[in-house]
């Protein structure tokens, strides 16, 4: 009998130690999911501020070199254009057209090599 009741009783603390450490493993699974969670948001937080510069970036190198493309383009029609009647000013484009393609090659080598 008082080993059938020790029996019991070492079941009964088993079982609360059991449940004290099922807790106590809960609580430390919630402030870690809890930690997770924040460091996700601040994770998704700095990853979308680095994409929208990126992004920005992108558009104003678009933007620039699209800009330098139809400059040189109307360039280029103005010198075949004034290249058949006037070599003065054929030389003069030609020259402008010149230092748009260095622009156009210093803007490209600053910006992507």
């Amino acid at each position: 009998m008082k080993l059938q009741t020790n029996w019991e009783s070492n079941m009964k603390l088993l079982q609360v130690s059991y449940e004290e450490r099922l807790k106590e493993l809960r609580g430390m699974r919630e402030k870690i999911n809890s930690a997770l969670g924040k460091l996700e948001m601040t994770t998704l937080k700095e990853m979308d501020e680095v994409k929208a510069i990126l992004n920005a970036t992108l558009m104003f190198d678009i933007d620039t070199c699209s800009r330098l493309r139809t400059e040189l383009t109307r360039l280029s029609g103005a010198i075949q254009e004034i290249g058949e009647t006037n070599e003065e000013l054929a030389l003069i484009a030609r020259q402008k057209s010149e230092e748009m393609i260095q622009q156009a090659d210093k803007y490209l080598y600053n910006n992507y090599i």
